[in-house]
């Protein structure tokens, strides 16, 4: 899908709204762990989990709640991946 970033096996880049880590598990009984690295806490998923993961809300400031998982971007990838930008 347009503005996924793979890795070498398939799997997709999501990471968590804020620099802390988070595990999550889903229906499916699949687990990740997204792992705060430079400023970013990402996970590499499977491409089926995509749309669960992203559909996740978190309750923040004043009761209100927003999406906890976003797609990865490019700079984000090489951030986590090489603690510089590329």
């Amino acid at each position: 899908m347009d503005g996924y970033q793979y890795n070498a096996e398939g799997k997709v880049a999501l990471k968590h709204y804020n620099s802390n880590p988070c595990t999550v598990r889903l229906a499916n009984e699949h687990t990740y762990s997204f792992v705060p690295k430079v400023c970013v806490s990402m996970a590499w998923v499977d491409e089926e989990d995509v749309p669960s993961l992203l559909a996740v809300h978190a309750n923040i400031c004043c009761g209100l709640k927003a999406q906890k998982f976003f797609l990865a971007n490019a700079l984000d990838v090489c951030l986590w991946m090489t603690g510089e930008r590329c």
